[in-house]
């Protein structure tokens, strides 16, 4: 393999108050393509170099040059392989500033399916309960005539907390029952029951999956992909507390122990997106595209040892925790 530099860039030297990293990275992204003479549809694939790390394509800081022009939009900035994902981003309208509410998962699902900040819609504490007088999605789409419908499997999204009201169908959480492709034939079930049922009803479903999430568990075919090498070290979800021993510095962790958890995290996205294209495959059948559309969003990120964090929640208002492209 052969690399050479085509092109190149750099920001303004000194203090620059009115300028971000984001806004230097686009800058510096579209002068360096201008250089080269590439253009943005013709990019294959982004990564982006850290003076102190190296080229990497894992860091959250790569997708930031996705807002440099609309045909990079689609464009890999990690290793991991999102093909049902890629394809849907390519047709489909791609929000790159979009942000959750909060770290972790109640507020910043509230917020989703009620339009209001954490401190208006009240669950924005572990045992807080989202204020009944707050119409949820559901409801208002009640009132239009929508069969409704929720698929969820963290156990935040439960009626313990508010969240069962608006839905003519609500499938609670319960053990084992929040993986992707589970959830995605209990939609489809739901569907072609609703059909039978009331043909010309339209219908929304909300369906929240606890995957890609903590404990990291994908079939080991897609971890070996992003970590081939033989590992016996502390990183070992058998452990429900791993990650919280961790983040209290009961387990400290060498640069292999953090390869081989960001690689089971790796794997988790790889193997979701299977399950991705299942729901996507279906929902576009030639009986139903022309009416189906389609929303991908996530409630939170992982830290992943950023921020001296390794995984989510808390009042952390860092980027890769928030900061959620939707699709």
């Amino acid at each position: 393999m052969c690399s050479a530099i085509v092109g190149w860039a750099h920001s303004k030297f000194g203090k620059l108050e009115d300028e971000t990293v984001e806004s230097l990275v686009v800058q510096v992204a579209t002068q360096a393509m201008a250089d080269a003479g590439v253009e943005p549809r013709d990019v294959d694939e982004i990564v982006l170099g850290h003076f102190n790390a190296g080229f990497s394509t894992q860091d959250f800081t790569a997708s930031l040059v996705l807002q440099a022009h609309p045909d990079l939009r689609s464009k890999p900035t990690t290793r991991v392989e999102t093909p049902a994902l890629d394809r849907f981003a390519q047709t489909a309208d791609v929000f790159l500033d979009a942000h959750a509410t909060a770290a972790w998962t109640k507020p910043s699902v509230a917020s989703v399916l009620t339009g209001l900040y954490p401190w208006q819609h009240g669950a924005f504490s572990h045992d807080a309960v989202l204020r009944p007088n707050e119409p949820l999605l559901g409801e208002r789409l009640q009132e239009w005539g929508v069969k409704t419908a929720a698929f969820v499997g963290n156990g935040y999204i439960s009626s313990t907390y508010g969240f069962e009201r608006g839905w003519d169908h609500f499938a609670p959480p319960r053990m084992n029952r929040g993986r992707a492709r589970g959830l995605v034939h209990e939609l489809f079930e739901w569907i072609d029951e609703s059909r039978a049922e009331t043909p010309e009803q339209s219908l929304f479903a909300y369906v929240h999956s606890t995957d890609p999430h903590s404990p990291y568990a994908a079939p080991s075919p897609y971890l070996h992909r992003y970590d081939p090498l033989p590992y016996a070290g502390p990183v070992d979800f058998s452990d429900p507390l791993l990650l919280r021993r961790i983040a209290a510095g009961e387990i400290p962790l060498e640069q292999r122990d953090r390869a081989h958890l960001i690689a089971a995290s790796d794997a988790e996205v790889a193997h979701h997106d299977g399950a991705l294209a299942e729901l996507i495959d279906g929902l576009v059948a030639p009986d139903t595209a022309d009416a189906t559309r389609a929303i991908f969003l996530s409630d939170h990120g992982e830290a992943h040892v950023h921020h001296c964090s390794v995984a989510h929640g808390a009042l952390r208002p860092h980027d890769e925790l928030l900061r959620n492209p939707m699709v």
